[in-house]
């Protein structure tokens, strides 16, 4: 994932009140009711980790398109 993929979602994130939590090499991401927590690397190797991270954070409430 490329650093700009990476701020855009966390900003997306934070709009939705997710918590972000910024642990060096990986972030942390709360769902707002607490139930979901979802942790990716900040330089995924897999052209397919931004797919695969959206998909997990759909699962607690996120919404991509928002």
């Amino acid at each position: 994932m490329a650093r700009k993929d990476i701020k855009r979602l966390v900003e997306k994130l934070k709009e939705q009140n997710w918590r972000v939590d910024d642990r060096g090499e990986q972030i942390v991401a709360f769902s707002p009711d607490g139930r979901t927590i979802v942790t990716f690397h900040k330089s995924e190797s897999d052209h397919r980790a931004m797919k695969n991270t959206i998909s997990r954070l759909r699962k607690g409430g996120f919404d991509p398109d928002a």
